[in-house]
């Protein structure tokens, strides 16, 4: 069973949110450098590599996962008939936008954000059977609520930060995530992060 959920999370502390903003920077670069690196035609266990050397504050299965997604964009580019060296991260049109000279004020700063966001606001750990459902961003069960219990950078020092969701319906598919977890049973998941309006 394969199904799709959206929550926002709110780290504990604005150091923790800082935190998290600096460990997304830099899953968001090393994937942008993946990608290139297979532009250039370099093999997946060299790219692995190069990005263990140049981003060494990154965890393993973060690099692991911003190279199985680079790969999976670059499919994706190609599919569509899209040349993929001229791909925009943070988005073409927002990019377009920041180099006319005609926005000013609010508007041109709005658009900064979301191009910032969109271009170093995303974070993903891809779940493995092995690990127990996700090596470095797992779901903790707590008195208080469900928390997401994130690997960092620094010294792999963990972060911790409530998950919001209200339950919709009765059909609602979170009641089954939260039914497993409860239960303590073992299945991959895959967490993606993105800030959207500074909120994650």
């Amino acid at each position: 069973m394969f199904i799709t959920l959206r929550f926002r999370i709110i780290p504990q502390s604005k150091k923790d949110y800082q935190e998290l903003s600096k460990l997304m920077r830099l899953y968001s670069s090393a994937f942008r450098y993946a990608y290139n690196r297979f532009l250039d035609n370099y093999s997946k266990n060299e790219v692995y590599h190069l990005i263990r050397q140049v981003f060494k504050d990154l965890p393993s299965w973060y690099a692991n996962s911003a190279i199985e997604e680079a790969i999976k964009k670059l499919k994706s580019i190609k599919s569509q008939g899209i040349n993929p060296r001229k791909v925009v991260f943070g988005g073409k049109r927002n990019f377009e936008k920041l180099c006319k000279r005609n926005l000013q004020g609010w508007r041109i700063e709005e658009i900064k954000r979301e191009w910032y966001e969109r271009r170093k606001g995303r974070l993903v750990s891809i779940g493995h059977t092995s690990s127990g459902g996700n090596p470095n961003i797992k779901f903790v069960l707590e008195d208080e609520g469900i928390y997401l219990q994130i690997t960092s950078t620094r010294k792999r020092k963990l972060i911790k930060a409530r998950v919001r969701r209200k339950v919709r319906n009765k059909k609602d598919k979170w009641i089954i995530l939260i039914s497993m977890l409860l239960e303590g049973k073992e299945f991959p998941y895959t967490i993606e992060l993105k800030k959207i309006n500074s909120k994650i």
